[in-house]
């Protein structure tokens, strides 16, 4: 653990920039098959919109921007509550192991909790047993029973980036 403490701020409209470095950065690391789609005007969009899609917050050691989380609402039928889903989450190579990824997991949870959320999800690549070990240490749980699917509103399933 790090003696330094992070501090975690919501991302500004000049940190758009910042944050799609960071997502190329992700998508590397998830070795992910496609390149990064998003442009500094889509998320800036998703961001800033009168109903914004997602929120991120950055974490900084000073003036040193060393990751960020990525979110947005959800909500359960089931519970009749909303949710919040974790979309991105990451601490660059060289601040790993020092808390920040837990700093900023604590961050958007409290978020959830703030807003009454009932859930609080994230998904993982199955090969990321680095990332299901830390989040099995945080006490996630594993939802085994769900299988994700997908396809676009106007394309034929199959076609997806």
């Amino acid at each position: 653990m790090s003696s330094q403490k992070l501090e975690i701020l919501p991302a500004k409209s000049a940190d758009v920039p910042l944050l799609v470095r960071f997502i190329a950065e992700l998508n590397e690391a998830q070795k992910l098959k496609t390149a990064t789609l998003v442009t500094e005007e889509d998320l800036h969009a998703a961001l800033f919109a009168e109903r914004p899609h997602v929120e991120a917050v950055i974490g900084y050691l000073g003036e040193e921007p060393v990751g960020y989380a990525m979110f947005y609402g959800t909500f359960s039928s089931s519970t009749g509550k909303p949710g919040l889903h974790l979309e991105d989450l990451m601490v660059r190579p060289q601040y790993r192991g020092k808390g920040f990824g837990k700093d900023l997991m604590d961050y958007v949870a409290q978020t959830a909790r703030e807003r009454g959320c009932k859930r609080f999800e994230w998904w993982v690549l199955e090969w990321n047993t680095k990332a299901q070990e830390f989040y099995k240490s945080i006490g996630a749980e594993h939802m085994d029973y769900i299988q994700i699917f997908r396809t676009l509103p106007n394309d034929p399933p199959g076609n997806q980036p």
